[in-house]
Parts: structure tokens; C-alpha cells; sequence
């Protein structure tokens, strides 16, 4: 295939200007914060569900702690009046005795209550501060994905920004590449992964490596300045 000096110089240019493209798109899909976000939301997902199940157990605490509360805000209500009724009958001997043993009842409940009230607010506050301590831990996970999807952004956009000047310059290259020889060119590339272009070394290709006959050899120097590898097919300068 016939190509002047400029040409062979245009296409190792352009060859490192789409390496310089595969490199920058291979460092993205690689950044660390990748693997880092997922590892974070798996995390999120387990602590999400202990929480779960501390929250029903936190709203049970205070719904006992809130019933006790009420019963014995009603009862203190009650024994109050019990107590004014005592004091408006001191003449009727029967019904002072009858509020009595009621004011006794609600005093025994009173003090049930009192102990039931202590257990219940030790257990709340138990739970309480589990969740607090969940809570916390939500809030961190949080901060340090935040954290992370910053500093993704920040390096996806700077491999972006220099992946879009690579392939400013690739075009600008191929536009002063002989259509034939670029098709070639970029045909060479796709099956190379990337790489279509290869310098003669010795007897072999500088990139597949792949040592070439004798009787291969000869053709290839006919070609000259480029031939085509007959292992990996990328163009070949011939020196």
C-alpha cells in the first residue's frame, strides 16, 4: 500500500490519539469510587434494615411507656377525687369506708404502675439509644457517599474533559489521512483492539510480535513503507 513519509507519521499519531481515547474510557470505567459506591449502598442496605427492626422495637417501648402514662394520670385524677369525696362524707362512716378500700385499690395500682413505669423507661431508653447509634451510622454512610460521588465527579470529569481533546485531535488527524488509507487503517484497529499500526522489527511485528518468514519477508519489503502483518493484520511501516 502506498504511503509518503507525512502519511506513516499522520497514522502513529492518530494510532496514539485513539489509545490516548481507550486509555482515558478504561481509566472511567475503572475509577475506585465505582466499586467504593457499591460496597457503601450494600452497607446502607444492612444497617437500613437493623434499623427496621429497631424502630418497630423503639415505637413499641414508647407506645408501653406512653399507655402506663396515661393509666396513671387517670388514676391519679381518680384518687384525687376519691380523696375529696372522703373528706365531704366524715359523717357517713359506711361510705368513707367504701372510698377507702378504693383508695386503696388505686394506691397498690399506683405503685405497680410506678415499677412498671421505671422497667419500661429503662427499655425505651435502651432502645432509644440503639437507634440513636443507627441513626448515626445512616448519617455517616451518607456523608462518605457524598463524599465519594464528589470526588467521582471530579475525576470522571477531568478523564471526560481530556477524552474530548484526544478525540478533537484524532479527527483532526484523520482528516489529513488519505480515505483509503485511514478505512484501512481503522479496520486494522478494530480487530487490533485499538492498535493498527505496527513497525517491522527484524523479522517479526512490533506489536503481535509474531515472527514472519522468509518468503513473507520478501513481499513485505516489496511493499514498502507498508504492509500488513500477516498474523495480526495491523499495517506494517516498513522501514
Amino acid at each position: 500500500m502506498f504511503a509518503s513519509e507525512k502519511d506513516l507519521s499522520s497514522l502513529m499519531e492518530l494510532q496514539e490519539a485513539d489509545m490516548e481515547v481507550l486509555n482515558l474510557q478504561k481509566k472511567l470505567q475503572q475509577l475506585p469510587q465505582r466499586a467504593q459506591m457499591q460496597e457503601l449502598a450494600q452497607k446502607k442496605q444492612g444497617v437500613l434494615a437493623k434499623l427496621a427492626q429497631v424502630s418497630k422495637m423503639h415505637e413499641a417501648a414508647r407506645r408501653k411507656v406512653t399507655q402506663i402514662e396515661d393509666e396513671t394520670a387517670i388514676l391519679e385524677r381518680k384518687r384525687d377525687e376519691t380523696q375529696e369525696k372522703i373528706d365531704a362524707a366524715k359523717g357517713d362512716f359506711r361510705a368513707v369506708q367504701s372510698l377507702t378500700r378504693d383508695l386503696d385499690g388505686i394506691a397498690k395500682r399506683l405503685g405497680t404502675l410506678e415499677g412498671e413505669l421505671l422497667e419500661h423507661s429503662e427499655k425505651y431508653e435502651q432502645v432509644d439509644a440503639v437507634k440513636k447509634q443507627i441513626d448515626g451510622a445512616v448519617s455517616a454512610l451518607d456523608a462518605q457517599a457524598l463524599k465519594i460521588r464528589d470526588s467521582f465527579q471530579s475525576e470522571a470529569s477531568e478523564l471526560k474533559a481530556a477524552e474530548s481533546e484526544a478525540r478533537a485531535r484524532r479527527d483532526a488527524l484523520a482528516a489529513h489521512i488519505d480515505a483509503a488509507l485511514l478505512k484501512a487503517y481503522e479496520s486494522a484497529a478494530k480487530r487490533g483492539g485499538g492498535m493498527g499500526v505496527a513497525r517491522l522489527v527484524d523479522n517479526h511485528c512490533s506489536t503481535c510480535r509474531n515472527h514472519i518468514d522468509d518468503n513473507r519477508m520478501l513481499q513485505i519489503k516489496r511493499e514498502a513503507p507498508l504492509s500488513a502483518c500477516p498474523s495480526c493484520g495491523r499495517l506494517l511501516i516498513v522501514e
